[in-house]
């Protein structure tokens, strides 16, 4: 994994149920007691990115919920449509949130557009096992959409690095 750029971590304020903050320019909703880290990194010559929603305190050993946005959205979007940041403060768990290429995630084998996205979530995976102290074994995958899509591609060829996967509005491929 090349160029590992870890933003500043930007915490939810302590006196209202939930604190909006930006993140490089889109807005986020926090809840209290979270906190939001953007990463980018590259892979395979393109500047990638994802979005970590976490306890204010993190702590070792937390299980990990990645969310695939659908078509056209965004990793903040997908955190406030979900209101993952409740699920964080509730649970002590880490959403992560990776942003696909324009928006729209390489889910079809079949009609590739030849970015490797399984490969890119496989990174994401490997930044957050090797750099962050969550657990390995406890790391789940879903989506919605075209996000569910690749979740569900995901689940096929990359079984050995989840737990768990779910699907939101996507159906089983054909493919």
């Amino acid at each position: 994994v090349g160029d590992l750029l870890v933003g500043t971590a930007q915490l939810a304020g302590t006196g209202l149920a939930h604190t909006v903050i930006r993140v490089q320019g889109r807005y986020l909703t926090l809840a209290r007691g979270t906190a939001a880290v953007d990463i980018s990194f590259t892979h395979d010559g393109e500047n990638r990115r994802f979005l970590i929603v976490r306890p204010a305190t993190a702590y070792a050993g937390a299980p990990v919920l990645l969310m695939l946005h659908g078509n056209g959205g965004t990793a903040e979007n997908q955190a406030n449509i979900s209101y993952v940041a409740d699920l964080v403060a509730a649970t002590g768990s880490w959403a992560v949130l990776p942003d696909a290429l324009d928006g729209t995630w390489n889910q079809d084998p079949g009609h590739s557009n030849g970015i490797d996205d399984v490969g890119f979530l496989a990174a994401v995976i490997e930044i957050l096992t090797n750099n962050f102290e969550v657990d390995p074994q406890h790391i789940a995958i879903s989506g919605l959409s075209n996000g569910a899509f690749m979740a569900e591609r995901f689940a096929c060829e990359r079984s050995d690095l989840i737990s768990a996967a779910a699907l939101v509005a996507g159906t089983m491929n054909t493919n």
